[in-house]
């Protein structure tokens, strides 16, 4: 049971008070077998690790081609609620190996071993953004314009009366500050959010866009409240009240995040943004499941001709075969008795064998 973003936020006597109440009341509720750190907060570099196993896995990116060479992985970037993470490879010869947030990853095969660049940036989710956001506009005992809620739009946002005039463009560029990129040198690709480096994408073919990324477009600011309202209701959108709402916010916000956020190009590099990946939903907890469960989907992965797999995985074969062994050896045992044994005897006389009914397992 894992946490994320949304407990990391809050205060650490808040989150132990949490994760106490888990560790008592959940061996209670079953009988599995549960230990205390069963439990825990995990740390935006673990959930980018995380979601890129499990978008690369469900990709079949991690595997070898028949000529013994990795599979090209894919980058990843998840935005959430309270924070968003992206994590990819990067070339062995990139000099940054000591960087805090490079990652060395081994899953489980020889040869599986990936370099990652990966880090989360808390407070850049598409919630916590608009609640920034909000703090941001002016003070005022009426309601206030602006521009990233839909044409027509009037109501509460964080306990602030918007009236919205769904202008795209304009909503685009009045969320820059919030970027914090006013420390980074012009068209620096390595400045990235609230200053932090982050390694060239140059590198990397293919990058996957997960959670908000999934619902963006900024069609949906232009169109009048009224229409969306009435669309909602006859079920042509799968969202909540306040996605309605917020959906041209977060349009803006998602965008603006990829392209001069993380200086993701505006063309010649493909992004995907998908919920599920052949019918699998892709989240970082199919990751978490892997590794920490001793990256068991991974163990025949090998390359042609590779010699048995590093210390620490055991191939998964490994247990029918020493039994196979085993069982071998006491029947040829066996055997080696009794034609000792019948030897010692009269070559005229024939004993029935005895047939015990008990097995060799």
């Amino acid at each position: 049971m894992l946490a994320t973003a949304g407990m990391r936020m809050i205060p650490q006597e808040a989150q132990d008070a949490i994760l106490n109440k888990l560790r008592t009341s959940v061996p209670s509720m079953t009988s599995f077998v549960f230990a205390e750190q069963n439990v825990g907060v995990i740390t935006g570099k673990e959930e980018g690790i995380y979601a890129w196993i499990a978008a690369n896995y469900v990709l079949g990116k991690l595997k070898f081609t028949k000529f013994g060479n990795k599979i090209p992985s894919t980058g990843i970037i998840d935005m959430g609620g309270g924070s968003m993470q992206i994590a990819f490879e990067v070339p062995k010869d990139a000099n940054i190996e000591k960087h805090d947030n490079i990652a060395h990853v081994s899953l489980g095969s020889t040869g599986l071993d990936y370099d990652l660049f990966v880090t989360t940036h808390l407070g850049f989710g598409a919630n916590e953004a608009l609640r920034r956001h909000i703090e941001t506009l002016p003070a005022s005992d009426e309601s206030t314009s602006d521009p990233c809620f839909p044409a027509n739009f009037v109501g509460d946002v964080h306990d602030r009366s918007i009236s919205g005039t769904g202008d795209y463009q304009s909503c685009y560029s009045s969320l820059k500050p919030l970027l914090e990129k006013s420390s980074c040198p012009a068209d620096d690709e390595t400045c990235s959010l609230a200053g932090s480096y982050q390694p060239s994408l140059s590198s990397v073919g293919e990058f996957f866009g997960f959670s908000e990324f999934y619902y963006t477009t900024s069609e949906y600011c232009a169109t009048e409240w009224e229409k969306l309202e009435e669309n909602w209701k006859e079920g042509m959108y799968k969202a909540d009240a306040n996605r309605l709402k917020n959906q041209c916010f977060k349009s803006a916000w998602v965008s603006l995040v990829l392209h001069e956020g993380l200086n993701f190009p505006e063309e010649g590099k493909k992004l995907t943004n998908v919920q599920t990946i052949d019918g699998a939903e892709v989240q970082w907890a199919l990751g978490a499941l892997i590794y920490r469960t001793r990256y068991l989907p991974l163990r025949n992965a090998q390359p042609i001709g590779a010699s048995t797999p590093s210390s620490h995985f055991v191939e998964s074969k490994s247990n029918g075969v020493f039994f196979f062994c085993i069982g071998l050896i006491i029947l040829l045992s066996i055997a080696q008795y009794r034609r000792i044994h019948s030897s010692s005897r009269s070559p005229y006389t024939r004993l029935p064998l005895s047939r015990p009914d008990s097995r060799v397992i």
